[in-house]
C-alpha cells in the first residue's frame, strides 16, 4: 500500500526582477527526487531553452519545499517527480519598472502539482528495499 506525500511547506518563486524588466515569461519544468524525509535530495531543470534567470528562481524556492514522506507498506521511500513552475506577466505590466520592495499585482507565479501531489501521475518510486535492485551498488 502506497501513502502519497503531501506538500508541506511550499515557498513560492520570486519573479527575478531583471526577467520582469525585460518581459520574460515562461515555465520551468523540474525533475525533482523526494527524499525519505519529504526534502528535495536533487532537482533538475528538463526544459534547456527555459531562461536561465527563471530556471535558478524556480530551483532555488522548490528546493525549500518540504513533503510527508511518501509511505511504500509503512516504510518511507525516495519518489522522483516532475513540478512545472510557470512565470507568466501580464502586458501591461511587461517592461514596467517597480519599486524594490514593493509587489506587482500584475506578475504571477504559479506551481503545479497544486498543493495536493498526485501520486498516480507525477510521483515515481525510485528506490525501496521491497525492490530487489534497490540494493544494487551503482
Amino acid at each position: 500500500m502506497i501513502q502519497a506525500p503531501k506538500l508541506l511547506n511550499k515557498v513560492q518563486p520570486i519573479y527575478p526582477e531583471a526577467a520582469k524588466a525585460a518581459g520574460v515569461q515562461g515555465s520551468v519544468i523540474l525533475r525533482a527526487v523526494i527524499g525519505i524525509e519529504g526534502n528535495p535530495l536533487s532537482l533538475r531543470v528538463m526544459n534547456s531553452q527555459v531562461d536561465p534567470e527563471l530556471a535558478r528562481a524556480a530551483v532555488e524556492a522548490v528546493s525549500k519545499w518540504r513533503y510527508s514522506p511518501t509511505l511504500l507498506n509503512g516504510e518511507p521511500i525516495e519518489v522522483d517527480t516532475t513540478i512545472t513552475v510557470k512565470f507568466t506577466l501580464s502586458s501591461s505590466s511587461i517592461g514596467m519598472p517597480t519599486r524594490k520592495g514593493q509587489e506587482n499585482p500584475q506578475e504571477s507565479v504559479a506551481t503545479s502539482p497544486s498543493e495536493e501531489v498526485c501520486l498516480s501521475e507525477v510521483l515515481i518510486p525510485v528506490r525501496s528495499a521491497f525492490w530487489p535492485w534497490s540494493n544494487q551498488q551503482g
